[in-house]
């Protein structure tokens, strides 16, 4: 189990919305932007409906406690925030021709010495990162490479998220993880349902 460590900076935040300046407007499309500006994440916070938004968003929750466990060839990522389970598969590198998307995709993963690397791919469209407000298409990848430090204590985690549609230049970072003996609990999340009702209405 891991849980997340403490972290200097870290990825630029605000509100997102109409009017808002975004801090990942560069690395968007001209269709990235459009979708971007129709986003406010007052109301449109997958949040807001216990959705758990995307792998990011997962991975990125503050505090946030996540299980990696692995049966044969099979690797199941648990993490706490909204219950998100993922599996991927250790026994091809290759996606099926079709596949149901959904918001956390289908994973394949293969051993590169001692880190592992995942490529995600069979995302449907939608919140990539919800504040300040970065959308995605189908088109999505994501590669992951997960390595552990030399005492096993931390778990580092690089990525490269890449849109042709919504995307200029790939979206990249680094997190790292600290083990805990901590469980993964439920979380446990009440929809606010409505929410939509209360949206401004446009002039």
């Amino acid at each position: 189990n891991w849980i997340t460590a403490p972290r200097a900076g870290g990825a630029p935040g605000g509100p997102g919305g109409p009017g808002s300046e975004n801090p990942f407007g560069k690395l968007m499309t001209p269709a990235g932007k459009a979708a971007a500006d129709k986003y406010d994440d007052r109301f449109d916070d997958p949040a807001l409906r216990c959705s758990p938004s995307s792998i990011q968003r997962a991975w990125g929750e503050p505090g946030g406690v996540s299980e990696i466990t692995q049966t044969g060839g099979t690797m199941t990522i648990r993490h706490e925030y909204m219950d998100t389970v993922r599996t991927v598969d250790l026994r091809t590198r290759t996606h099926p021709a079709t596949v149901k998307r959904s918001l956390t995709g289908h994973s394949v993963g293969w051993f590169e010495g001692t880190t592992l690397v995942i490529e995600t791919t069979g995302f449907e469209a939608g919140v990539l990162l919800p504040h300040p407000g970065v959308m995605n298409s189908e088109d999505m990848r994501v590669i992951e490479r997960l390595t552990l430090s030399a005492d096993g204590n931390q778990l580092t985690r690089s990525y490269e998220v890449t849109d042709a549609t919504f995307l200029a230049a790939p979206l990249t970072g680094t997190s790292n993880w600290k083990r805990s003996t901590l469980p993964v609990s439920r979380y446990n999340c009440t929809e606010l349902s409505g929410v939509n009702n209360i949206r401004p209405k446009t002039r």
